[in-house]
């Protein structure tokens, strides 16, 4: 699993998506950076790294 603690998708179908298959979104806040984008944050695990690589990487990125 990656060092990343947090992965951070930029994407509403995709957070449902991994909602349904199980995932826990833990908050969803706007975006600093970029105005009337939400941003739904997810704690990394080893199974939303594998089920994250199904969607485009532009819609997700992880951090500390």
């Amino acid at each position: 699993m990656s060092d990343k603690q947090i992965l951070i998708v930029k994407d509403l179908g995709v957070s449902i998506s991994l909602m349904e298959r199980g995932h826990n979104l833990i908050a969803q806040m706007m975006s600093e950076r970029y105005e009337g984008l939400k941003l739904y944050v997810f704690h990394n695990t080893a199974s939303l790294e594998s089920d994250i690589l199904d969607y485009p990487p532009s819609t997700y990125y992880s951090t500390d």
